[in-house]
């Protein structure tokens, strides 16, 4: 009939249809020519077609892909659909390109897979698969996440704690700033009490005794003098107090400077030679009212001892500070003979006692006079 031919074979002759078979096409099979390993061809593999698996790190998240079909028949013609299984959700289509590229994949574990369409259309059984593992970077595993979710507790708890313990420095400190308020008015109301109380007693004393002198016409100069001395002693106590009061004066240099105005003016009207020596520049350092106080009034209760008991014509004060005020007072009288102290002891325990309730020492000893050194931290 039309068309048909007639060949010999080892079975003898059979005939065949060659229009037939214009319709029968052999399904390509899809091949891996080239892989890419971000965009660097020095980062290629191998024998991509062979290759099963490939595991790349954290930072080799992107890579591409060359493909061809391995047909007999109508190569040119082959289509290609691929798929990235985890991150693709459809088969995509190629076209007629014969590359594709994936960029920024997140780790984890994913299959390509690629299968070729021949020139009729259908897809072909014969597709390649390649399986791809990205590894995670260390701060993107279970470890590091466990870790971070320690150091920001332990820091959150660093920074509670921090500010807990600033909320009760503060209370401390303002529980201390009311014990401190609470000290002062209890030392003020002993001051008023011991030294103008007793002071306004005297006088109140010496006032009536003048009413009966007067009666009796007996002389009365001796107590008009003692009130008289009297009212200037609580004069000066009460500027003493008022002085240790003052928040203005709560500064070293004010210290000295009342301390000197006092010690020269002192021993000058007494009779007695007064060589005060301290530095030229006197460091911004601030001082509190109580400490102020006992400091000074230690400086006049040695001054004091040193008119009554020492019969000293000349007396040395020195300043010094470093990291402790050293006050150093030095008279050129007979000493102290501690053998017989007891006329004058209560001054010099008075004085030990006012130093060591500030923080500092008292020391008294005998050197060409009596030498008294008081050092109190600043």
């Amino acid at each position: 009939s039309s068309g048909e031919f007639i060949a010999g074979t080892t079975n003898g002759l059979v005939s065949f249809f060659p229009d037939k078979l214009k319709d029968i096409i052999y399904p390509p099979m899809a091949q891996l020519t080239n892989i890419y390993i971000n965009d660097n061809l020095t980062g290629f593999i191998a024998n991509p077609q062979h290759t099963k698996k490939i595991s790349l790190s954290h930072s080799q998240n992107t890579f591409s892909f060359d493909f061809a079909p391995i047909a007999f028949q109508h190569a040119a013609e082959s289509t290609f659909e691929y798929r990235l299984d985890g991150y693709d959700k459809n088969w995509i289509s190629s076209g007629t390109a014969r590359r594709t590229r994936y960029s920024r994949i997140p780790p984890g574990i994913y299959t390509f897979k690629l299968r070729a369409i021949d020139a009729n259309g259908r897809i072909s059984p014969y597709n390649k698969t390649l399986d791809i593992e990205i590894s995670k970077a260390f701060w993107q595993t279970h470890l590091a996440r466990i870790i971070t979710a320690v150091l920001f507790l332990s820091l959150a708890w660093l920074v509670v704690k921090w500010y807990l313990q600033r909320k009760i420095r503060e209370h401390k400190l303002e529980f201390e700033k009311l014990q401190a308020v609470e000290k002062e008015r209890t030392r003020i109301a002993l001051d008023m009490h011991d030294d103008l109380g007793g002071g306004l007693s005297r006088i109140k004393f010496l006032s009536q005794s003048i009413q009966l002198k007067t009666n009796e016409q007996i002389s009365i100069a001796d107590d008009v003098n003692k009130i008289a001395q009297y009212s200037d002693e609580m004069v000066d106590k009460m500027g003493e107090i008022v002085w240790a009061l003052n928040e203005k004066n709560d500064s070293l240099a004010d210290l000295l400077a009342f301390t000197r105005a006092y010690a020269v003016e002192f021993l000058y009207s007494n009779n007695i030679g007064c060589d005060f020596i301290m530095p030229p520049v006197v460091p911004e350092i601030f001082i509190s009212g109580e400490i102020r106080r006992n400091i000074f009034l230690s400086v006049k209760e040695a001054l004091h001892n040193i008119f009554k008991h020492a019969a000293a014509t000349q007396v040395t004060v020195e300043i010094e500070f470093r990291k402790k005020l050293k006050i150093t007072i030095h008279d050129n009288g007979k000493g102290i003979d501690f053998n017989h102290i007891r006329r004058f002891g209560n001054g010099l325990n008075n004085i030990q006692e006012r130093i060591k309730s500030i923080g500092g020492k008292a020391r008294i000893k005998n050197d060409k006079g009596a030498l008294i050194q008081l050092e109190v931290p600043l």
